[in-house]
């Protein structure tokens, strides 16, 4: 039945723009389950990146429209290759005149992590710090105000923030969604900070306040643990957000 869903879905997705259409995601992993959708890759020619849900019969499936040439920059953008990758590694082709997708496949299966792309991702890691230090203020504010609402969404944002800071800088390559938090909690392992991490993102038992504060301290260990790597221009205002979670805790 898949078979003749995905038949029915190249033909109905084909027009002048198309270039290759790719299986990806679980059915392409032989994983499927039957809340599985199926993730189709409809590669376009103009410059796109969008996103289609709909049924087929009670099948889900999930097409989303995206630009070769962009995916190829994919696997030059470290926070985004370690998506990228693995993905193409898996994917089955399923229309593809041209090679173009072949060619992208066989980019991803020559993927090397270099010294480039290392420096890439250490200068990425250091500039989300920045920015994620405003997610770990939102916490401080929520425990100033004694707001459990400010305090979860603030350390939502923090822990899945610097789960993607520690995995792109350490270079951890991710098959799917379902093992992002897997692979997160191993990264922070490396950080000293697999206790922080299994509290503040609700895999240990705790209340919205220790989740809180195990996030802060998730946040200021990857910090310390990454001091060697952050740029010149962002050293002043993560020190000094570090300094203000200190004082909070």
């Amino acid at each position: 039945m898949i078979e003749d869903i995905l038949r029915t879905l190249v033909r109905q997705l084909q027009n002048e723009q198309t270039v290759a259409i790719a299986l990806t995601g679980s059915y392409a992993r032989g994983e499927a389950t039957p809340y599985s959708d199926i993730d189709l890759h409809h590669y376009v020619t103009q410059e796109t990146d969008s996103l289609s849900y709909f049924y087929e019969g009670d099948t889900p499936v999930s097409v989303t429209t995206l630009n070769l040439d962009a995916k190829h920059e994919e696997l030059r953008a470290p926070e985004r290759a370690i998506w990228a990758v693995e993905g193409l590694w898996q994917a089955k082709s399923l229309y593809d005149p041209t090679g173009a997708f072949a060619a992208l496949q066989a980019a991803a299966h020559a993927f090397v992590w270099d010294a480039t792309m290392q420096e890439k991702a250490d200068a990425y890691a250091s500039h989300e710090l920045v920015g994620y230090g405003e997610e770990a203020l939102k916490i401080c504010t929520g425990f100033a105000r004694q707001d459990d609402s400010a305090i979860n969404y603030g350390t939502l944002g923090l822990v899945l923030g610097v789960s993607g800071i520690i995995l792109t800088q350490q270079g951890i390559l991710l098959r799917s969604e379902n093992e992002y938090f897997r692979k997160a909690r191993q990264a922070a392992a490396a950080l000293d900070a697999e206790i922080e991490f299994a509290t503040a993102s609700g895999e240990t038992a705790a209340s919205v306040r220790m989740r809180g504060q195990a996030a802060l301290r998730f946040y200021i260990k990857t910090i310390r643990h990454l001091t060697d790597i952050i740029q010149p221009e962002h050293r002043s205002v993560i020190d000094k957000t570090a300094d203000i979670i200190t004082r909070t805790l």
